[in-house]
């Protein structure tokens, strides 16, 4: 059931068909407004202020998470 920017990040990990809704994000814009889409309740400076952008980074990339991710996160977040 959708909630605040705490429920998002639980549901990208524990949903594996909703993870998958984020599997080809570009943006932050894009991520933000497809959680929005579902139902979410938060403002885009909670989603860049708290650890869900490692989380959509991860959907991103095909659920790998390596060192690679903290360089793409400045580009990811413009």
């Amino acid at each position: 059931m959708p909630g605040g920017i705490k429920e998002f990040e639980e549901d990208l990990i524990e949903e594996k068909n909703f993870h998958g809704d984020f599997d080809n994000v570009k943006s932050l814009e894009e991520a933000y407004q497809k959680a929005l889409d579902h139902g979410y309740d938060f403002t885009m400076e909670e989603l860049q202020n708290s650890e869900v952008l490692d989380t959509i980074l991860e959907c991103a990339s095909g659920g790998v998470r390596d060192n690679s991710n903290d360089r793409n996160k400045a580009n990811f977040v413009k």
